[in-house]
């Protein structure tokens, strides 16, 4: 992760997570990115299979039982770092049912770099954290 250099790190987090399925958080995630592409790239580069380089992951909380989701994301352009961090969480709020809160973090600064985030969620090796139909990189 520390090599792909991503500009902001997100948490999306539910209502009431607890009652949030793994199905309704891939499908809220693939959503939300999908919007957000529309909203922050050109036509043009939609059509042309370009998308927000990102990475996200599952997470179940401390307890295990309050689904929710993390994710690295940067732009094409630096134009699209604002646009990012501004439309991200007006989405999540305005577009997804459940919703409670999405914040966008910093992550350029070597003083808040999360580049070793995602480990500490695996349990075993069966676990899947990794959202691999949200991630482009």
């Amino acid at each position: 992760m520390q090599r792909q250099r991503f500009w902001l790190f997100g948490t999306a987090v539910y209502r009431f997570g607890i009652h949030v399925t793994e199905e309704e958080l891939k499908r809220d995630a693939r959503h939300l990115f999908n919007v957000l592409d529309k909203n922050v790239l050109t036509r043009k580069q939609i059509n042309d299979g370009k998308r927000l380089p990102r990475l996200v992951f599952r997470e179940s909380g401390y307890q295990r039982d309050n689904l929710h989701f993390h994710f690295f994301i940067k732009g094409l352009q630096w134009q699209h770092y604002r646009a990012i961090k501004h439309t991200a969480p007006h989405i999540w709020c305005e577009r997804i049912n459940k919703a409670h809160q999405l914040t966008v973090k910093d992550n350029l600064s070597p003083h808040h770099s999360r580049s070793g985030y995602g480990w500490k969620e695996y349990r075993s090796l069966s676990d899947l954290t990794l959202l691999t139909e949200c991630c482009h990189v």
